[in-house]
This record gives C-alpha cells, structure tokens and sequence, in this order.
C-alpha cells in the first residue's frame, strides 16, 4: 500500500482529532472531586507562571472553551481532508454532537451534571475553532491560486 502526502495527513489529522476527543471523554469521566483537582492543579501552575490568581470557574470556562475549539479546528480539518461537502457547517453540527454526548455522558459521572451552559460555551470554542481554520484555508488556498498564475503577493 502505497501513501502519499494526502493519505498520511489524513491518518495524521484523524489521530489528532480522536486524540483530543479521547481527552476530552477522559476528562468528563473524572467525578467532582478528581475534576476539581485537576483543574485546581492546572489552575495553580498558570498562576505561578503569569504571577496572578486564576479563579477556577472563569478557568474552567476556558478550558471548556478551548478544548472545543480545538475539536471544531480539527473536525473540519479531517472533513475537509476528505472533500465532505460544507466543511463548516458538518465539523459544527458533527462537534456539538459530540459536546452533547460529552454532557450526557456526565449524567452518569459522580458529582457531575449535565449543563447547558457547558454546552454554550463548547459551541461558542467549535464555532471559533471552525472559524479560524476555515480562514487559514481559504488564506492558503487564495495565496497558491495567486502563485500558479504568477501574480504578485
């Protein structure tokens, strides 16, 4: 079998979206206890480090936000690597599936809940995520289109 450069990033782009899909079902398996002393433990080390305090709801929040915006950069990227019809709009809605999974999944986790307002802000990150992926795309894809013709920059 042989692989191109478009096969490999394919395998590559998939194993980097079930990565963080996997951290993200990993995280939500953690009960109350465990996930506040995570995020406390994270929380800590990013004050140490920008030398503030970090309340743990507004980083909990970020975290949230993040994670999902980083699967919505990543889903659209593994569409988009298989030429699915309307990248954007099938990486948000495949995303938010998952971010509702994830909630529901938390319903059976100890000292866990589901939560709408969880579920606002992951589509708030995927809608960034998304966003910003899909303009580098069409950055990129403009750029190459202007050098085949030979135009300037």
């Amino acid at each position: 079998m042989k692989f191109t450069r478009s096969k490999i990033y394919r395998i590559f782009s998939i194993i980097a979206l079930l990565s963080v899909m996997g951290l993200i079902f990993f995280l939500s398996a953690q009960n109350g206890e465990e996930s506040s002393q995570t995020s406390g433990f994270i929380g800590n080390l990013l004050a140490s480090i920008f030398k503030g305090d970090v309340a743990q709801d507004v980083f909990r929040t970020f975290a949230h936000f993040t994670e999902y915006a980083v699967l919505g950069f990543l889903m659209y990227n593994v569409l988009y690597s298989f030429n699915v019809k309307f990248p954007p709009l099938t990486g948000i809605a495949l995303s938010l599936l998952y971010a509702i999974s994830d909630e529901i999944h938390q319903i059976f986790v100890p000292e866990r809940a589901f939560q709408i307002s969880d579920l606002t802000v992951d589509l708030g990150g995927i809608i960034l995520g998304t966003t910003v992926i899909f303009l580098l795309f069409t950055i990129v894809t403009k750029i190459s289109l202007k050098k085949k013709k030979g135009e300037s920059l």
